[in-house]
């Protein structure tokens, strides 16, 4: 991951984020204090975690989300962890709100994926959406929901 500068002219900070596997970072924000969010899908256990919210589901793929803090002059982790369930996972995009709740959402093949009262349930399609959000220190996941194989846009 890459920070540049606003003119595009000078990198920032530059770092390397992942396991021993595949991992792949697909969506990113940046909150009201230059913090980064990241989100795509992780691997192996061996992505690097801290305060995780979930262990590595033991499949080929997990959802990660990550938070990198820079001060001007350091670069740290925040919070890193995974989302998901036995089955495989992706995350696709993430945003942060004023209040620095992050929302999530992906695709997910997990009938396991959460913990968390879900407003749908999962729908046994193996490219069921789920949305998540997060409170802002990365300590707990306020909900997950499933946007099911079943609903149809008209």
């Amino acid at each position: 991951m890459t920070k540049l500068s606003s003119s595009g002219s000078n990198i920032i900070y530059s770092t390397f984020l992942g396991s021993d596997q595949i991992d792949n970072g697909i969506g990113i924000a940046v909150d009201n204090n230059n913090s980064a969010y990241v989100t795509g899908w992780a691997g192996a256990s061996n992505f690097p975690t801290f305060n995780s919210l979930h262990p590595f589901g033991g499949s080929d793929s997990d959802v990660f989300v990550t938070k990198l803090n820079w001060n001007g002059s350091l670069l740290s982790i925040g919070y890193s962890t995974f989302l998901g369930g036995s089955q495989w996972e992706y995350g696709s995009a993430i945003v942060v709100d004023t209040n620095r709740y992050v929302y999530v959402t992906g695709r997910t093949a997990s009938s396991n994926f959460t913990s968390t009262p879900s407003l749908y349930s999962y729908g046994g399609g193996s490219l069921d959406a789920f949305v998540t959000k997060i409170n802002p220190s990365g300590s707990a996941e306020i909900y997950t929901t499933f946007l099911a194989g079943l609903l149809h846009l008209k």
